[in-house]
């Protein structure tokens, strides 16, 4: 069982940084990087893909404010355009899915974004992990974390180790050039899977 220790932060003055933040700004430019470099090494354009990348990321964030606001009744207000406060994650994927439909011809570019989202995806839920945002059930599991209240799950842990677990299957399957679009499709039937699992926990 893991022991539960707060959310590692640093004060500068009137400002705090929180391990969240830190993590998943560095998830997304760890996740731009190897797209990129990945790209560049299919011969492929990598600004492109980095244009890709980084709209998946803004629709992913649009639409998962949006149905966040949606859950809340709050969808109009300052609050509207604060999407930093609130995400969903079934409009994270909506969003994201969206933008890849729009690029749907670029299946080879979406092969390289389904490589690289799993860091991306790894390090921001390690940083959910560490501010232990999203708690699922009680339970006794080796991987549960012990809180003072009890043992809980952590879906940012499970989700985190989810990420790592796929990487090696998407290279290695990389490595066997497969037909353009594959890589992506895994990728999305395997996230969809771990969300479904999730939500039934």
């Amino acid at each position: 069982m893991i022991p539960y220790f707060p959310q590692p932060q640093l004060t500068i003055g009137p400002i705090t940084i929180y391990a969240y933040g830190v993590l998943t700004a560095a998830g997304l430019i760890a996740g731009y990087y190897v797209a990129t470099v990945l790209a560049r090494k299919q011969r492929l354009d990598p600004a492109l893909t980095g244009r890709m990348y980084i709209a998946g990321i803004l629709g992913g964030l649009i639409g998962g404010h949006l149905v966040y606001l949606w859950r809340a009744g709050e969808a109009s207000g300052p609050q509207f355009f604060t999407f930093w406060r609130g995400q969903a994650a079934i409009g994270l994927a909506i969003g994201a899915f969206s933008v890849a439909l729009w690029y749907r011809k670029e299946l080879r570019h979406l092969d390289v974004l389904a490589l690289a989202f799993p860091i991306a995806w790894g390090l921001a839920r390690f940083g959910c992990f560490l501010a232990h945002d999203h708690l699922g059930p009680a339970s006794n599991s080796w991987l549960a974390v012990k809180f003072s209240a009890g043992s809980r799950l952590d879906f940012g842990l499970l989700e985190c180790l989810a990420a790592i677990l796929i990487a090696p299957p998407l290279y290695w399957l990389a490595s066997k050039r497969p037909r353009p679009g594959l890589l992506f499709a895994v990728l999305l039937t395997y996230a969809a899977i771990i969300r479904l699992t999730l939500s039934t926990l």
